[in-house]
């Protein structure tokens, strides 16, 4: 029922009679053809019509009112349309850069279609860890060689066509313990180029990575035996190259948790809860998981509300329920003035004939 979030809703009591029926959907239209609101009207009832009053629209061959059961405030209304997200294939330095400039709490993450794939948020204790830790571990889990060949910074001495499967190894320097590490398709970062030099002919990788400002001359590949290695060649240290390989992962392959999510027609009042156990955001999806916004702690405290005309009643008792927590516009009736309040003076038309319609 998402048109009580994007249209002014005209609605009669309980039990709606022809009455209540013909004058929601004949004042709702006559409205739309002044125009004398921005949003559409639409003609609403709050439960089953009568028979003789389904008959009424039968025979006139008239759609019939949409049936609204409640108008309370719902995350629709008060939700972020078009909030900040990123793409699977975006990178993690990309997203910790945003959320700090832009000052957000989240960053959905979604793919070609516009899917939840996750949450990215600096308030969660997975994002803190990740945005510190060491990558090396995790080389062929979180990170492959074309993350490598799209880095900044990285250039292409040769690109071969060995199968990167193994593991990242560190060549330091004046340690050899990196050599008995070495497996054949391994991926090793070296600071300088004579240790290509110590790389097993058995153990040769798939890739080699040299750092280090003006330590590689374009024939580097010259010193490794095998023609199908690809080698690399980054400026800074290694050092660096570790920091920004850490910030160059896929946010897709992180595979962050989604947490709680909402949608659009949830009620404010029913959701308030989920913000105890979140520090963040909530993400809004359609009932096709795709997102559709987001919706803050500071969000719901907002006053946006569903936008009301109600015809043929004036009491509480007869309207429908979270009435009192909407914005009334107008009122159309042909009874005696009721209870409802208002909190601001708006359009009342109620006149003594026979039908409100």
């Amino acid at each position: 029922m998402i048109e009580v979030i994007d249209n002014v809703i005209v609605i009669g009591h309980h039990n709606p009679d022809t009455d209540a029926a013909a004058a929601a959907s004949g004042y709702a239209e006559f409205l739309n053809r002044v125009w004398r609101y921005d949003r559409h009207a639409l003609g609403a009832i709050p439960g089953e019509m009568t028979p003789q009053a389904r008959y009424v629209f039968e025979r006139a061959k008239i759609p019939e009112p949409i049936l609204v059961d409640n108008v309370a405030p719902r995350v629709g209304h008060v939700m972020n349309r078009a909030p900040v997200k990123f793409h699977v294939d975006d990178r993690i330095g990309a997203a910790i850069e945003k959320l700090i400039r832009k000052d957000l709490s989240m960053l959905p993450i979604v793919d070609d279609g516009n899917r939840l794939q996750g949450v990215f948020s600096h308030r969660s204790e997975a994002a803190k860890y990740l945005m510190g830790f060491d990558p090396t571990p995790l080389w062929g889990t979180l990170l492959e060689v074309s993350d490598l060949l799209s880095m900044p910074g990285v250039e292409v001495l040769k690109l071969g066509k060995a199968d990167c499967a193994g593991n990242l190894v560190i060549a330091l320097d004046g340690n050899g313990q990196w050599t008995k590490d070495l497996v054949g398709g391994d991926v090793v970062v070296c600071g300088n180029i004579d240790a290509l030099h110590q790389i097993p002919n058995d153990k040769q990788p798939g890739c080699v990575v040299i750092t280090g400002a003006g330590c590689v001359e374009d024939n580097a590949d010259e010193f490794v035996v095998d023609e199908e290695i690809t080698i690399l060649r980054y400026q800074p240290s290694v050092a660096e190259f570790l920091r920004y390989l850490a910030l160059h992962i896929r946010l897709g392959a992180l595979e962050m948790p989604t947490g709680a999510c909402v949608g659009q027609m949830d009620k404010i009042d029913d959701i308030r809860n989920l913000f105890g156990e979140s520090y963040h955001a909530l993400p809004v999806l359609n009932e096709h998981g795709k997102l559709e916004g987001i919706v803050s702690r500071g969000d719901i405290q907002r006053q946006n509300c569903c936008q009301v005309i109600l015809v043929d009643h004036f009491e509480y008792p007869q309207a429908v329920p979270g009435i009192n927590k909407a914005e009334v516009l107008e009122i159309l009736d042909h009874h005696r003035v009721g209870d409802i309040e208002t909190g601001s003076p708006i359009r009342v038309q109620c006149r003594p004939v026979g039908s409100s319609c």
